[in-house]
């Protein structure tokens, strides 16, 4: 459909509309990850999974900045289109449906006293409703992650470092387009060994302390304002190493968080609700871009409104992070209670759910 494109118009709802199946996709492989994996190995999977996307983030800014000058902007659209199209098919005839809620330690204890018993297998059959949907919000820590990563996260990195850290390098600091598409792959490559580097050290972390994942992400996240402050406040002329060491740092530190609060969500939701939770995440981080290009249109300079939605959008976010830590095992805990009672919401006398 690129090829086809004219106007601006034309470019901007094809590309709202591979935006709407991108979001889509993220969130089902997400869920997958619930019922195919325990909570002994969640973050080790989400970081697994967040790699992948991450490493297929990277390739594509990289092949933008050097297909890009040399065959149009077009050129990079059909490019990366292409492994897409050829996997689609391969994923529809290889994959399976895992059974939902089956890895819930709750449900494997009725599942081995059915086998024990000779009793039918049990099910989980929750479904989505509107009081489930307001009753994501309800839970502390869907609210605190939410809110700190879904509405704060999304000024600093999805804000700054990912809408606007390439033109600012090319427009603001002059350098060249393929010296800043540099930078930024330096930062995405940083995002890759982060998430699953990550993803391995949460797991060892919560496998021995659940709450205490709520003061990684929280620390780690807020020495994100070092690096992000330095490629705000960069000085010209800089070395091109220097600075793609300061962007594998900020990628490094930034996506330490990024597993483990995708894992948490799918531990304190139902089924039936975690899509929901994650897709309220994604919903919330576009209000950093806007933010900022409203700040800007509004007559705020690039490095005052760069700084203003960092420093907020970093000290929001750690703080709701950390604060994870008195919340997490109570949300953990009532979600298995309910399960172990056939219920699908954490309150005494929810639906019940479970067949068999």
């Amino acid at each position: 459909g690129v090829l086809l494109v004219k106007d601006f118009w034309s470019l901007f709802w094809l590309r709202t509309i591979t935006g709407i199946v991108c979001a889509c996709t993220d969130l089902v492989n997400i869920s997958l990850i619930g019922d195919l994996f325990g909570t002994e190995s969640r973050f080790t999977a989400m970081g697994i999974q967040q790699m992948v996307v991450s490493i297929g983030g990277a390739l594509g800014q990289l092949l933008s900045g050097l297909i890009g000058p040399e065959m149009g902007w077009r050129a990079p659209f059909v490019v990366v289109s292409v492994p897409a199209l050829l996997l689609i098919p391969v994923a529809f005839f290889t994959l399976s449906e895992p059974e939902r809620a089956g890895q819930e330690e709750a449900m494997k204890a009725k599942f081995a006293a059915a086998e024990k018993e000779g009793a039918p297998r049990p099910s989980y059959g929750g479904t989505i409703t509107l009081s489930k949907m307001v009753g994501i919000f309800l839970v502390p820590t869907n609210a605190l992650i939410i809110i700190g990563v879904g509405v704060f996260g999304g000024l600093s990195f999805t804000g700054f470092a990912f809408t606007f850290l390439n033109d600012y390098l090319a427009q603001d600091k002059g350098m060249t387009v393929q010296e800043s598409t540099l930078i930024c792959t330096a930062l995405n490559v940083g995002v890759c060994i982060s998430v699953v580097a990550s993803g391995f050290l949460a797991q060892e972390i919560y496998n021995h302390s659940r709450r205490s994942v709520g003061l990684l992400m929280g620390l780690t996240m807020l020495a994100t304002l070092i690096p992000l402050l330095y490629l705000i406040y960069l000085p010209t002329p800089s070395s091109l190493v220097a600075v793609c060491g300061v962007a594998l740092v900020l990628g490094l530190l930034h996506c330490v968080a990024r597993p483990s609060y995708r894992a948490l969500l799918i531990n304190v939701n139902f089924p039936e609700t975690r899509g929901t939770a994650l897709a309220l995440l994604k919903v919330g981080r576009s209000f950093g871009p806007g933010l900022i290009a409203l700040l800007i249109y509004g007559g705020w300079s690039r490095v005052v409104a760069f700084t203003w939605v960092c420093v907020v959008g970093v000290t929001a976010t750690a703080l709701a992070l950390g604060a994870v830590f008195f919340t997490v095992e109570t949300d953990e805990d009532a979600l298995q209670t309910a399960l172990a009672e056939g219920r699908t919401t954490s309150e005494p006398g929810g639906d019940r759910a479970h067949r068999g």
